[in-house]
This record gives C-alpha cells, sequence and structure tokens, in this order.
C-alpha cells in the first residue's frame, strides 16, 4: 500500500524521508494508533546518531524508543518508525517483511 501523509511543510517532511531512505521508493504498512495519529515504518542505513541529528537539522524530534529503533516525528500527528542496523536482529526481519 502507499501511503501518503498530511504535513505543514511538505518540503522538510520530503526532506527527512529522502534523507532517511537515501532516495529510495518504497511502501508502508501503515498502522494506526489512534484515529488521529499515523505510524510509519522505515528502514534506514543511518545510524541512530545520524538520525538524531538529520530530525534536529530539520526542526523534528526523533529518540530512540528500543536498540536501533527511533520514533521520528513529524508534525504532531505522524510519526515514522525507523529501524537503524543497530535495531536487534528479529525486529529488523519482521517488519522489512511486512
Amino acid at each position: 500500500m502507499f501511503a501518503s501523509i498530511a504535513v505543514e511543510r511538505p518540503d522538510r517532511a520530503a526532506a527527512a524521508l529522502a534523507a532517511l531512505t537515501c532516495g529510495a521508493r518504497f511502501r508502508f504498512a501503515a498502522g494506526r494508533r489512534a484515529a488521529s495519529l499515523v505510524e510509519l515504518p522505515v528502514s534506514t542505513p543511518l545510524s541512530v546518531e545520524q538520525v538524531v541529528e538529520l530530525a534536529c537539522r530539520l526542526g523534528f524530534h526523533a529518540e530512540e524508543v528500543r536498540l536501533g529503533v527511533l520514533e521520528f516525528w513529524v508534525d504532531e500527528w505522524t510519526v515514522l518508525e525507523v529501524l537503524t542496523p543497530e535495531a536487534a536482529p528479529d525486529t529488523r526481519r519482521l517488519l522489512l517483511a511486512a
């Protein structure tokens, strides 16, 4: 499934996604925690530190919630679940297969 998200600054969101995915096209398996929150899993070759730095540079917030897995907030209603190479192997396998 392809997903689209509504954001206040599409240019910043697009820059963040392009940097996280190195410009690759991908499909989202979108899930919902609440009616107004969209959660999207994204795999990246960047390290945890690089993801946090990218978020700060673009005016977003990212924090590690599990080893190698970060929540990357785009505005207040969209969160990217970013899996870095440091993520536990079982977690990466499960989410990449989805």
